[in-house]
Parts: C-alpha cells; structure tokens; sequence
C-alpha cells in the first residue's frame, strides 16, 4: 500500500484548494452572520422644533430621498440646484422609524439643537449631523453566534464542491469537450464564489471587489499558461468571470428600465391581481427593494455600499404584504413575451419558496446572462470569419452589461449574434440546407422575431444564402419569402401593443409632423448622425454605465478604446467576403439603424430640440457587427507569434479597467 505523502502534486493541490475554500467560507459565514444580525433593529427618533431643517439622509452611503419623510408638518423645500433640497419643520413634529443594527446613518441637519433618540439614548450632534458608524469589524465580531458555525460548514461544502466544479469545467475547456451544461455550471459557480465574498469585501472596501474577479482570471490564464486554442474558449472564460461580476457589483435596477422590466417578469408568472388598465399591486418588498437602489438612479454622485447588499440576503420577502398604491409598467407589460420567460420562472419559484426578494433578483440576473452566453458561444463557435470580432462585441462593456441585467437586450443582442453567424456559416461553407439547418433557421427566425420590434431587419440577411445550398432553387425562393414573411408578423403581433400605440403629444414630434416637414426632418437626422455616430458605433458601447451615470476616467477610457480598436481592426484571419455581400450587410444596417433613428424622432423627441433625443447606443449593439464585418479589410496586420495569447490579455486589461471603474462609480 502507497504511504500518504503531503509531497504528492495531487496533495499538494488539494491542500491549496482546501485553505481557498476554508478561507472563502470564512468570509461566506461573516456575510450571511452580518446578514442575520441585521434583522435586529433600533428605533431613531428625531425630534425637530419649528424652523428646523433636515439637509440629507444618509443610509449606508445611499442619500435617501426626502421626499419620503415629508407630511402635513414636514415641507419639502426645492432649490435651483438638484442638491439645494431640504425638509423644513412648519410646527413640531417628530419622524419615528426602525433602522437595521448594522446600517450606517448619517443625518444633517440647520443647527445643533435638535433632539435625536436611538433605542431611548439620547444621541449628541456634531457639526449639526448625527452619526451611527460601524466598524465592519464590530460587525463581525458582534454578529458571531452559534449559527455561525452551521454557515461555514454549509459554506465550506458548497464551496468544496463549486471550486471543484469550476476547475474541473476549465479542463473540459482546455479539452476542447465543453457541452451547454458545462457552460451553465461554469457560470453557476463563478456566481457562487462572487456571492460568498463580494459583499463582505466590499463592505470593507470597495476596490476589494475586484480580488475574486482578478483571482480567477489569473487562474485560468496560469492553468491555460496563456496557450488559448480558440476564439469562443476566451470569450466563454472572460465573460464567464468578468460578466457575472457585473451581476453583484451593478446596483439593482441601475441596468436602464430594469425596474419596469423586473415588473414585467415578476408579475407575469405570479397570481397578483391586476386593475381593469392591467397595473397591479406589488409586495412591499419588491418595492422597497427597488425603491432603495433607484430614487436617485440618474445621479452622477450616488453611491452604495456592501452593507446595504448585506442586510438584503436574508430578509423576508412577505410575497402577500402589499402595497396600496397601483404598480405601472406601460413601457414593458404590452412587449413580447419570450426575453421575460426565463427570469419570470425564477421569480415564480422566488415567490414558491419564499426566497428573499435580492436573492431572486440576482438569480434572474443570472439566468439571462447565462443564456446570453450560451447563444454568443456559439455564434462564435459556428461563424467561420469574423470569430475575433465576435468576441470583441460581445465583450464591449456596455453589451455585457446589458446581458448581466432583467431586460429585453441579453436576449435580443445575443440571437442577433448567433443569426449573423448562422448566415455566415451557410454562405461561406459548403453545407446543403436540410431538415436540421431549417429548423434551426426557423427556431433562430422565430426567437429573432420574439425580441425587440424592429430588429426583424436582419432576416433579410437570408436572402444571402445561395440558391444552390437548397434542394431547389424553388425551395430556396419559397423558404426565403416565408421566412421573411411569418416571423415579421409574428413581430408585430407579439409587440402589437406597444407599436400600435404611436405619439399624439402635440409638444413632440409625431409622423406627421415629421412628414409634413421633410427638409427640416433631413437636417435634423443629419445634425443627429454627425454629433453622435462615433458615440454609437463605438465609445458608448465602451462607457456610460448604469443610466448612463458611471464613466471612465478619460486615461482608462483612451487605453480602453486604443484596445479595442486594434482589436477590431487588425486582422490575422482570412475575412475576405464578397463585395455584394459587403453591401447587403451595410444596406440592412442602414435600415435598421433609419428606423432606430425614426423612432426616438417621433417618440421621444420635442419640437424645440435641434437633434433627435432618445437614442442611446445599446440601440445598436445587434447590428453593429454588421457595420464593422462591412467595413473590414486586410490592411492592417500585426505580426505576433501568439495571436491568441496577445489578444487574450489585450481584452483581459480591457475587463479588468471596466469592472474598476464601475467599482469606482458605483461605490
């Protein structure tokens, strides 16, 4: 029998996989103890005399909105400036409320007079603000318990096996033997070692949140010794890492619209009642929830922290407390019913098992970004030119953010992808379109279809296959139209409510108005095109996080795009294609990008503005590969001995510098 030796390679590694486990079931039972101990609350009263004034609330770095403590004794005071805005006391009065143990306050207030009780004690101001400061090491410390030994033993074996699960899913990758299972529990437990350490880190400090995602990424590129095979491998490793960090660290609802969107989904799968114009009443939860993290959505200045995250792990959802008031949701309830199925299933087993309302939140996250990335995968895998520009859109900043939130663009942006791939795949190679290749046309077509309205553009891209890949040159006509016709209608019918319902305001831009005045129409689309065609093609799919809030600093914007723009333009691969397709691909973009174009002019734009409004460069990220394969060329050549290494940690530095700035905006 072999004596058990600790010099083994295998021991040896075991031992390095076991202290990474122990350690990050350490800090997985310091978050969910805080998490616990944060049930616990205090009462804060505040008591203020005529003339008093509350300046700002501050909870756990988030400045609360007023407007939420204001009443009959309480008036809210508006300057001219966004931050001149004060409550003012008209008589006595008092605010009464429960805080949580382990949030951080901050209350400033006119003068130093004011009486402040917490749990009975009279608190003493300083500088005219009341202060409640914890030490996340108090926290910790306090929050200790007996329970806290049942989080790290459940910790550590979830952990023990999602690290294994996760080494063993990179060798598959190194293999070349990845199925979609793989890739789902790839993502899976990368989302697990980010929910175990994220928010503690962050609670001490924020630039700590880039530990995990820096870890892993050094992981897999020493495992790998940089030696990658191919493009869709990189794609899946770095979106894999890099992506779902963008679950935890973007904010809830801070993805644009994804307020309205998770209230498309929630409601759609659950059994609340809604009124006779279909708005409903939603649990306080929800709404709090959301509330918290979007009152100041549109603020260059607001900030989070990882203790408000925390306080949210295992708060009860009360799924039937709920509120009075109607929940409206217009700009979603009447769109397609497919992009929301999936976080839809998620929110009904939420409610099913009564999973904290956070949770469920970053669960659905998850499941739209894990089909993104299947389907970009893929697109990848199966396109035989263009793979490395593939991969650079897909892992534009702006596209993974979109695939990391509950919204209609992870799904819209990724079949887009896999269409253009498709395409490509049967112009440039020599496959006879059979059962298999229709069914998969037609499954893509219809999904294509069930998207976001207007996209429906790209089907005409079919028109490229050859004749000569089907039976007949019938059958190739016949399929042609029918798929060209059946899935625009389907379109429309599944959108019909929200296209079928056009501008009326008289202070706006409407059709009519815009059809009536063509010359000034002409020059107001051309003015648009000129000041932001850079901005759409490129640099907005590069910054403008959150609700366009959260920016580079110019240095890591410049490096950023001095990337990317070797990467898209340099070519070590044989990308020729056809000059009419050249000009197919460029037509259809055209259009699309006329009609993107025509829908902001005659929805959101109002008649004293000199440009149209209301475009925003996610717009153009599903037909943006089509713009950059039409204006590709060989030219420009860079000569390295490892391409694939040399582009690997181009786009690493890339993800690396984005996920830092959304940490520096964010928090």
């Amino acid at each position: 029998m072999k004596k058990f030796s600790f010099n083994t390679i295998s021991n040896k590694k075991n031992i390095i996989v076991i202290s990474i486990c122990i350690v990050l079931a350490v800090i997985s039972m310091f978050t969910l103890s805080i998490a616990n101990y944060s049930k616990n609350t205090y009462n804060l009263k505040i008591f203020l005399n005529q003339n008093d004034e509350i300046n700002k609330f501050i909870i756990n770095n988030n400045v609360m909105s007023l407007s939420d403590l204001k009443n009959d004794k309480l008036l809210l005071i508006e300057g001219k400036n966004e931050e001149d805005i004060f409550l003012k006391c008209l008589n006595q009065c008092e605010i009464n409320m429960e805080i949580s143990k382990i949030d951080n306050i901050e209350v400033d207030f006119n003068n130093n007079d004011i009486i402040v009780l917490l749990d009975g004690n009279r608190c003493e101001l300083q500088n005219n603000s009341f202060f409640k400061l914890n030490s996340i090491f108090n926290l910790t410390l306090n929050s200790l318990s007996k329970i806290s030994i049942l989080f790290f033993v459940l910790s550590f074996i979830v952990i023990y096996i999602t690290i294994n699960m996760f080494i063993r899913i990179i060798q598959k990758v190194k293999e070349n033997k990845l199925k979609v299972y793989d890739i789902i529990l790839f993502c899976i437990s990368t989302f697990i070692i980010y929910f175990a350490t994220v928010f503690y880190l962050m609670s001490i400090n924020k630039l700590l949140i880039l530990i995990p995602v820096f870890g892993m990424l050094v992981f897999v590129f020493y495992y790998f010794k940089l030696k990658f095979e191919n493009w869709q491998n990189i794609y899946l490793l770095i979106a894999g890492i890099v992506g779902i960090s963008m679950i935890f660290i973007i904010p809830p609802g801070n993805v644009p619209d994804e307020p309205s969107h998770f209230v498309r989904s929630f409601s759609e799968y659950n059994r609340y009642i809604h009124d006779e114009n279909d708005n409903l009443n939603l649990p306080k939860s929800f709404e709090n929830l959301m509330h918290k993290y979007t009152h100041n959505v549109h603020s260059i200045k607001e900030k989070y922290s990882g203790i408000s995250y925390i306080s949210e792990l295992l708060k009860n959802p009360e799924y039937y407390n709920l509120l009075e008031q109607k929940a409206n949701y217009d700009n979603t309830k009447y769109l397609s019913f497919l992009p929301y199925l999936p976080s839809g299933i998620v929110n009904f087993l939420g409610r099913l098992l009564n999973i904290p309302i956070y949770v469920v939140f970053l669960l659905s996250r998850l499941i739209n970004y894990i089909i993104s990335t299947i389907l970009c995968y893929f697109a990848i895998k199966i396109t035989p030119k263009f793979k490395k520009l593939f991969v650079v859109v897909s892992l534009f900043p702006i596209c993974l953010q979109q695939a990391a939130g509950i919204d209609m663009d992870y799904l819209t942006n990724s079949v887009s992808f896999i269409f253009i791939a498709l395409i490509l795949k049967y112009v440039y190679e020599d496959i006879k379109i059979k059962k298999k290749e229709i069914l998969i046309l037609i499954g893509v077509g219809i999904a294509l279809a069930l998207c976001k309205f207007g996209y429906f553009f790209l089907l005409f891209l079919i028109i490229l296959i050859p004749n000569k890949n089907f039976k007949n040159k019938k059958v190739a006509i016949l399929f042609k139209v029918l798929y060209l016709i059946i899935p625009i209608v389907i379109s429309y019918f599944s959108n019909f409510g929200s296209v079928s319902t056009t501008n009326t305001k008289s202070d706006y831009y409407t059709i009519e108005k815009v059809l009536t005045n063509p010359v000034n129409s002409v020059k107001m689309c051309f003015k648009t095109l000129i000041g932001r065609f850079e901005l759409d093609m490129f640099r907005g799919l590069l910054d403008g996080f959150g609700w366009s809030t959260k920016y580079h600093y110019v240095f890591i914007l410049g490096t950023i795009a001095s990337i990317f723009i070797i990467l898209i333009f340099t070519s070590d691969e044989d990308n020729k294609i056809d000059k009419i397709d050249r000009i197919v691909m460029l037509g259809i973009f055209s259009i699309i990008f006329a009609l993107l174009y025509a829908i902001a002019y005659t929805e959101w734009t109002p008649l004293t503005s000199s440009h149209i409004l209301g475009l925003q460069s996610r717009y153009f990220i599903p037909i943006v590969l089509l713009f950059y394969i039409s204006i590709s060329n060989n030219l420009i050549k860079l000569n390295v001995k490892n391409k694939y290494r040399f582009y690997c940690i181009l786009i690493g530095i890339v993800q690396l510098l984005s996920i830092t700035s959304i940490v520096n905006g964010f928090y």
